[in-house]
């Protein structure tokens, strides 16, 4: 039964692991500078670094056609219908590998002002670069921005900043217990005691996404094809978005299907001892957008809360609470994680190309409590 299935290609699925994988390791390091500035205000400095080295590579098919030129680029395909497969007896192939890198590279400064006359205050600022050849460890997709088959055989190509890299990350958060007037007395220092603000700013910049091209114009056959556009460097192209322009945030003008030249299609069909084409002619060409290659719109957050606790009894209190998240009530978006293939099989341009197409952050919320604390 298997056997009439792989020859009648209904999907038989294998995995392949590399068979005698390199040792992988990592290489941390990192130095700390702290300095007191003032009576309870500290200020650190910090560098972060690592390296790793033959790590983990996921990818859902790797049962794929090959390009003709794979060592050089511009790499170049058979036109579809013409190549084969690296199995055409199987299905899908998953596989697991160790041919992968990373590299990190961390800023960090802090200043704390710890708590005198009821205030306290914290701050943080990251600036940080992960790169590597793919985020899959546990699987090949492991954040939404994933591409899940990434090429195993050109692990430079596929280089670039990590799903997860967020370039600029600041965080400031406040805590100020509202000293009482000494001068209230009676009714009114018992309504004026207690009171406490807090707040949370966050301002980070976005995650990375990458443009693509719909369908499987190269010809990989397989069962997760992918393909990047062209990147032109012409006129408003410095930059590939427009930052206040939900509608069109990614500049689809600054993109373009790639097209092999007569010259290249005409040098693309390799022959063998005896004269013979191993693969027919080939004039599909792998885009140099790449992996990651435009950022999503960066994230601004406010998040609110005042609290106040009156003593009711000695050993009973009453706390009242309202917090107020995003309380400026700003639209925070993800990259275009659906509007991100920009131009279908044929080249033409898809419709919404580019748009943002959903929030990272709920709309201003409100709430309320009573807390009884005995």
């Amino acid at each position: 039964i298997l056997a009439g299935n792989a020859q009648n290609n209904l999907g038989l699925r294998i995995p392949y692991i590399e068979p005698n994988p390199k040792r992988n390791y990592v290489m941390q390091w990192n130095l700390n500078i702290q300095r007191e500035l003032a009576p309870n205000l500290t200020a650190s400095l910090a560098y972060v670094g690592s390296r790793g080295v033959h790590m983990i590579f996921r990818a859902d098919d790797i049962n794929t056609t090959l390009p003709i030129n794979g060592s050089t680029p511009p790499y170049l395909w058979p036109i579809p219908g013409t190549g084969t497969q690296i199995s055409p007896s199987i299905g899908r192939m998953d596989t697991l590998q160790w041919n992968n890198d990373s590299y990190f590279d961390g800023l960090e400064v802090q200043i704390e002002k710890r708590m005198s006359h009821g205030l306290e205050v914290q701050g943080s600022y990251t600036w940080s670069r992960a790169i590597d050849g793919g985020d899959g460890s546990i699987a090949s997709d492991s954040f939404v921005n994933s591409i899940p088959s990434l090429f195993y055989f050109l692990p430079k190509y596929r280089r670039g900043p990590s799903d997860f890299n967020i370039t600029h990350n600041l965080t400031v958060n406040y805590l100020w217990n509202i000293p009482t007037p000494h001068s209230f007395q009676g009714v009114a220092a018992r309504a004026a005691k207690g009171w406490q603000l807090g707040g949370i700013m966050q301002i980070k910049s976005g995650l990375p996404f990458t443009p693509l091209i719909g369908g499987d114009p190269i010809g990989l056959n397989n069962s997760s094809p992918f393909a990047y556009p062209d990147r032109l460097r012409g006129s408003g192209c410095s930059t590939l978005v427009n930052p206040q322009n939900a509608n069109n945030y990614l500049k689809v003008q600054c993109f373009a299907v790639p097209v092999a030249t007569p010259a290249i299609a005409a040098n693309c069909a390799p022959f063998s001892g005896d004269g013979t084409p191993l693969q027919g002619t080939c004039a599909n060409l792998l885009g140099n957008s790449g992996r990651n290659a435009v950022y999503g719109p960066g994230l601004v957050d406010f998040d609110f809360s005042v609290t106040k606790d009156t003593k009711l009894l000695e050993n009973l209190n009453l706390q009242f609470r309202a917090e107020i998240f995003n309380i400026f009530n700003r639209a925070n978006f993800n990259p275009p994680l659906v509007n991100n293939v920009l131009f279908d099989q044929g080249g033409i341009l898809n419709g919404g190309a580019g748009a943002l197409d959903s929030t990272s952050t709920s709309s201003r919320e409100v709430q309320f409590a009573l807390k009884l604390i005995f």
